[in-house]
This record gives structure tokens, C-alpha cells and sequence, in this order.
């Protein structure tokens, strides 16, 4: 992969999220750096073939999503964690956000 295409990815969230990107954050990572200059939000971008199982999964999920006239969203859960992550265009997010039950108190 190409130097600078992980970096323009990593400049194109950013904007959306009307920010900067953090030059030289990867040397920060063991202690927690991020790749934006965001004040509230802690963005962590990746790029490349690391993510290509994702990509297969969220592929399969928007074709069938498409089909059915219904926005695709992917879940991951994993044993002894009580996080569920969720993955879904940036474009949907507010709607999906509109979608979760908050958990009870």
C-alpha cells in the first residue's frame, strides 16, 4: 500500500468529523494516541488488507440490506465483553442512532 494513501484516508475522516489528522500518531498508539484532533471524540482510522474480512462480511450485509430497502449495519460482540461495536456508513449513523433502545438503568 501506498504511503500516502493511508494518510489522505486518515485526512478524509477527519474532515468529516471537522477535524485535523494527528501526524506521527502511530508512534503514540501504546499510550493511547489517536488520529484526529478532536476534542471529544477519539477516532482511530484503519486502512488496508487487515480489514478485508470486514469488508467480505459488510459486503454480503449491504446486498442483502439493498434488497430488502433497509440500512446495513454489522455487530461485533466477543466472549467475556459486554461492548457490542457497531459498524455502518458514516452517511447512516444518525439513523441507525435512532434505531437502539437504551439499555435499562
Amino acid at each position: 500500500m501506498h504511503r500516502g494513501t493511508w494518510k489522505r484516508r486518515e485526512r478524509e475522516v477527519a474532515a468529516r468529523f471537522g477535524t485535523t489528522r494527528k501526524p506521527i500518531s502511530g508512534r503514540q498508539r501504546d499510550r493511547g494516541g489517536d488520529d484526529c484532533e478532536h476534542p471529544r471524540l477519539h477516532i482511530q482510522h484503519k486502512h488496508g488488507k487487515q480489514n478485508s474480512r470486514e469488508f467480505v462480511l459488510w459486503d454480503i450485509a449491504s446486498a442483502v440490506a439493498a434488497g430488502n430497502n433497509k440500512i446495513p449495519i454489522v455487530t461485533i460482540t466477543a466472549p467475556h465483553r459486554s461492548e457490542i461495536l457497531v459498524t455502518c456508513r458514516l452517511e447512516d449513523l444518525a439513523a441507525v442512532a435512532k434505531e437502539v433502545i437504551p439499555c435499562a438503568p
